[in-house]
């Protein structure tokens, strides 16, 4: 039973590189495009905030040598609140576009997949206007995963701290009891993701979103959940392993360029890593209604509005 697990695993990545690579040019369009954007996004943060830190950091220097007394400690208080408020206001508008071209990149990314996976084609505009149609099902899907994830952060560091601090004892013993309460959090927080994930996705797919569309990716896990808790926790250790090495590669001896550069090399494998986590859950997504015996409906635009999930490759992999 394990090993037929791990085979379908081997065969859902096998069915992402086909669609990637073979079936059509928009898949690694997509991905230039997503690597570009979050690039220059990330860039642009960095260059709209550099000379506002540098002049935050001299400011608040000066602050310490200047007598309270004086208009100029005032003036230097004044001044710090501007920049922190300018700083506050470009990191949201950072954020808000980071979050806005990111979602549209993703639901691009799983419209065009699960297409081509059903032995469809798709032009580019047709792509960007499904893509603008369907903004809304998986921004709410996403708003109610992320009320989940808040309450199961807040849970477990409710849990975690109290834990540490009874337990007491050496060092080492609290840290080492820490280390594995933080590795069993992550393997079940991987094991929840599975139904949030699938109903980000479907959410995009179908017309359902928010609680139906969480529901829904729950009720057709029924036999797969195995499979995707797998395929999720292939994408959690890489996603883990990418965040200590940029954690260790960054330093404070480094030049200013140096740690721009580990930090955009972070962005491009990262956005490598969800598009093809994403990629992976769609057709995770197909197999899933295949054998509930569903027909996969996408809505959108244009006349294909039903497809047959059939396998890209030959089930029987050896």
């Amino acid at each position: 039973m394990e090993l037929e697990t791990l085979k379908d695993v081997v065969q859902i990545f096998a069915e992402v590189k086909q669609i990637s690579t073979k079936q059509s040019k928009l898949i690694p369009l997509i991905g230039i495009l997503t690597i570009f954007i979050n690039s220059l996004i990330y860039i642009l943060n960095i260059l709209s905030t550099k000379s506002l830190f540098t002049d935050l950091i001299t400011k608040q220097a000066f602050l310490l040598i200047t007598s309270p007394t004086t208009p100029e400690f005032f003036d230097l208080l004044v001044n710090i609140k501007d920049d922190i408020k300018i700083l506050f206001g470009l990191e949201g508008i950072y954020i808000l576009v980071n979050l806005t071209t990111s979602l549209l990149l993703l639901i691009a990314t799983v419209l065009a997949s699960s297409l081509l996976y059903g032995g469809k084609h798709i032009s580019l505009l047709d792509l960007v206007e499904r893509t603008i149609k369907s903004f809304k099902r998986p921004l709410v899907t996403g708003f109610y995963v992320t009320l989940f994830i808040t309450g199961y952060i807040f849970l477990i560091l409710g849990t975690l701290l109290p834990v540490v601090f009874i337990v007491g004892g050496p060092v080492w013993f609290s840290l080492s009891i820490s280390y594995i309460f933080t590795i069993l959090v992550l393997i079940f927080f991987t094991y929840l993701d599975v139904v949030w994930t699938l109903a980000f996705v479907l959410s995009i797919v179908e017309e359902k979103y928010g609680m139906e569309a969480l529901g829904k990716a729950a009720a057709i896990l029924k036999g797969m959940k195995l499979k995707g808790f797998i395929l999720n926790l292939i994408f959690t250790t890489f996603s883990v392993v990418l965040s200590l090495v940029m954690i260790k590669s960054i330093n404070l001896n480094q030049t200013i360029s140096a740690q721009v550069s580990i930090g955009l090399i972070t962005v491009v494998i990262g956005s490598v890593i969800r598009m093809v986590q994403l990629i992976s859950f769609t057709v995770l997504y197909h197999k899933c209604k295949k054998i509930h015996g569903e027909e996969v409906e996408l809505h959108g635009s244009k006349g294909y509005a039903k497809v047959d999930s059939i396998p890209l490759i030959n089930a029987n992999i050896p």
